[in-house]
């Protein structure tokens, strides 16, 4: 049975052991995932206190002022609420600044919150002070201190410090003014309290919070290979279509300098003959080296590329002219055909090549749905590389004509 008690001992004290062990490392300025939004987090949290407070100050002057509850003590009562409501309007000022400026250094933003809660203190002391010379009762004291543990605002080392500071300010505000024995009993235990509460609202704050992160990010790993073909790292259909959607929309905002959007539909020529004389492993390096050419040789920096599927690739860009689009796709078809890909099919294809069908669309003759929209131009430029292939392959083609 002792050996029980003393397994049972070990296991609470590990426990506690484990608990603050996992707290220790989720003040910001240890912790580089926390800074910015713990920071922020904290910003708005402290805002929300200060905005009570606030309230609760406007009530206490409106109450004392008509009911004349602490005639004895009035003054020490109205110094104490006039003394927060000044504190609480300078730090909402205060935060609202740092709202727009989150460039500043995290250590500042500690500073900031540690010294708000300072100044909280230091108010409420006139409220305690007054409630014990007035009736020996801490209700105002019960109130912060519990308000520390529950609200996770600043780390934990610091809400050890202020309880430890606020409780022994108080202990001697409780001695001078001769308030009883139980009274310090209380406000000790309520310290106890408040700071086993406090490490709880951490540690699950802090678990929360991870696991949020992992959560994010394997959505995010999910959902980039969800939209990524495996074999070129490229875009497929799936990533080609969120990505048009976003493609389309930003070009809804810039109708304005936005013109027409381009589409170049590409196929490797003879890829069939390929695979059966080289068999799919070297077909399959083939193919990477034409997505990483082509992911080289993009018009702009958000023009869209994917693998269209099997043999055929798609790259959409926007805002530019006829010869521009010809000229691209050109540039595109010999930067092809310079990577060498020895191919031996015939005296005419000693190299793999590709053929490119184009279609361009106006924006401003949109008028329909981005689904629409981009069928229609996929269509077109599927029957200009359908003339592409039909004209010897190795070419280009736009509006019925044909470039090499």
């Amino acid at each position: 049975m002792g050996c029980n008690l003393v397994n049972s001992k070990k296991g609470i004290f590990n426990s506690l052991f484990r608990v603050i062990n996992g707290i220790k490392f989720f003040p910001f300025d240890q912790q580089l995932i926390f800074k910015d939004m713990i920071f922020d987090k904290t910003r708005k949290r402290s805002q929300v206190v200060m905005i009570l407070v606030l309230l609760v100050q406007v009530s206490n002057i409106i109450v004392d002022t008509t009911t004349n509850s602490h005639h004895a003590y009035l003054m020490i009562f109205h110094t104490g609420t006039i003394y927060l409501s000044v504190v609480c309007l300078i730090y909402l000022g205060i935060f609202y600044f740092l709202n727009n400026r989150q460039s500043l250094n995290h250590k500042i933003h500690n500073l900031i919150i540690l010294s708000c809660w300072i100044t909280i203190m230091a108010g409420s002391l006139f409220f305690t002070y007054g409630e014990m010379i007035e009736s020996h009762s801490i209700v105002n004291y019960t109130l912060f201190i519990l308000a520390l543990g529950i609200i996770p605002i600043i780390g934990i080392v610091e809400i050890i410090i202020i309880i430890l500071i606020y409780l022994a300010v108080n202990v001697i505000l409780g001695i001078y003014v001769g308030v009883p024995a139980n009274i310090f009993q209380l406000m000790i235990i309520l310290a106890v309290l408040s700071l086993y509460s406090a490490i709880t609202q951490y540690s699950y704050s802090f678990d929360v919070f991870v696991e949020k992160q992992r959560l994010k990010d394997t959505n995010n790993i999910l959902e980039q290979l969800s939209e990524t073909d495996p074999l070129t790292g490229l875009l497929n259909r799936r990533g080609l279509k969120n990505k048009s959607y976003i493609l389309m929309n930003k070009l809804d905002k810039e109708i304005e300098s936005v013109s027409n959007v381009g589409l170049l539909l590409i196929d490797v020529d003879y890829f069939k003959k390929y695979n059966d004389k080289y068999y799919h492993l070297k077909g399959d390096m083939c193919l990477i080296q034409i997505a990483n050419c082509l992911r080289d040789n993009l018009n702009h920096n958000d023009d869209v590329v994917s693998r269209y599927g099997g043999e055929e690739f798609l790259v959409l860009t926007k805002n530019i002219d006829d010869q521009k689009l010809i000229s691209f796709a050109l540039r595109i078809k010999e930067a092809v055909a310079n990577l060498s890909i020895s191919f031996g099919y015939n005296e005419d294809f000693p190299f793999i090549t590709i053929s490119i069908g184009i279609a361009k669309e106006s924006l401003e003759l949109k008028g329909i749905s981005n689904d629409q929209f981009m069928t229609n131009i996929f269509n077109t430029a599927d029957k200009e590389l359908y003339n592409a292939k039909t004209s010897g392959r190795n070419c280009v083609s736009y509006d019925n004509i044909v470039y090499r």
